[in-house]
């Protein structure tokens, strides 16, 4: 059930041996209910996994003396988690450039803004022509010259 006493159907039940390994796998039915029989003394860990809950675990005996009680256990919701990897696609991210600063500095160091264009990103776009070049870096238009906003 959950912390507030509903029943989950569909909880996925994994009995584990000491090593590890799965033993046996079962599911709750509507009533949130699940029988697993046939196992052997021993002790064990019972897993419940279902979406959106966290894994429950309980660790239990099994024993030829005594039977084993009901277990009642209690999901709790799981937290919202995210995941964000950050990679460095090859080729196309400038951590460096002596160009502009004529040092090793990196660009992320230095104390005013450099805009690098890697020469894998104008060869994957085929630039032959500066005006092509240009479209890589903000804030730099080209204008056509001999025309101008203002008259004579």
């Amino acid at each position: 059930m959950d912390s507030s006493g509903a029943l989950l159907a569909e909880v996925q039940i994994t009995l584990r041996n000491p090593s590890g390994a799965i033993t046996a796998k079962t599911a709750t039915d509507s009533n949130g209910q699940f029988v697993i029989s046939g196992i052997g003394p021993g002790p064990y860990t019972l897993e419940a996994e279902r979406k959106k809950f966290e894994t429950a675990r309980r660790d239990i005996l099994v024993s030829v003396a005594t039977p084993l009680p009901d277990l009642e256990i209690i999901m709790k919701v799981a937290g919202r988690t995210e995941t964000v990897n950050v990679f460095q696609p090859e080729g196309y991210a400038a951590m460096a450039t002596t160009v502009a600063t004529k040092t090793d500095t990196p660009l992320l160091q230095l104390p005013f803004s450099v805009q690098v264009v890697p020469n894998e990103v104008l060869q994957d776009q085929q630039v032959t022509r500066l005006e092509q070049a240009i479209r890589n870096v903000s804030n730099v238009y080209q204008t056509n010259p001999g025309f101008s906003n203002f008259g004579d």
